[in-house]
């Protein structure tokens, strides 16, 4: 089932495949570490974008039950190897330890200092997801006014 969100005018759209691969590193449990990692997907004509696969955590990445810090230089080699499948950087994904998530301070510091080196292409959003242990929830950076708001979930669809 891919889920569909509202994003000014356009839609924002993670497939089955990414939410089955996002699921598995939901926080559940207190032995579960942060996770996170890159959204890779193709944004459309019309401005569109789709999600089709992430990267997960890597060995030499950080993590612990409050933090997740993407320290392996193998995200950038699965990001360049994605372009020969017409995949590209179009945001960051991450998990917290609670049921309804919202962004920490420190997401929303790497948000905008994501902002600021973000070239996702055709598209002026870069997108950032937060898995809980109940709701995805994802929010969108314009890229030129440097604005970051909650994208909202049209639906899921089957």
């Amino acid at each position: 089932m891919d889920m569909r969100y509202n994003v000014d005018e356009i839609e924002f759209r993670l497939n089955e495949v990414v939410i089955k691969k996002l699921n598995k590193f939901r926080q559940n449990s207190s032995i579960v570490p942060e996770s996170g990692g890159l959204l890779l997907g193709r944004t459309d004509i019309q401005g569109n974008t789709k999600i089709i696969d992430i990267t997960v955590p890597l060995e030499g990445d950080i993590q612990s039950r409050f933090r997740f810090f993407r320290k392996s230089s193998k995200h950038k080699e699965i990001l360049l190897e994605s372009r020969k499948r017409c995949l590209y950087f179009k945001g960051n994904w991450h998990t917290h330890p609670v049921k309804d998530p919202e962004p920490s301070w420190v997401d929303m510091l790497s948000w905008k200092n994501t902002l600021k080196n973000c070239k996702p292409g055709e598209s002026r959003y870069c997108f950032f997801v937060i898995i809980g242990i109940k709701k995805i929830r994802v929010w969108y950076g314009n890229i030129y006014t440097k604005e970051i708001k909650e994208a909202n979930l049209i639906q899921e669809i089957l």
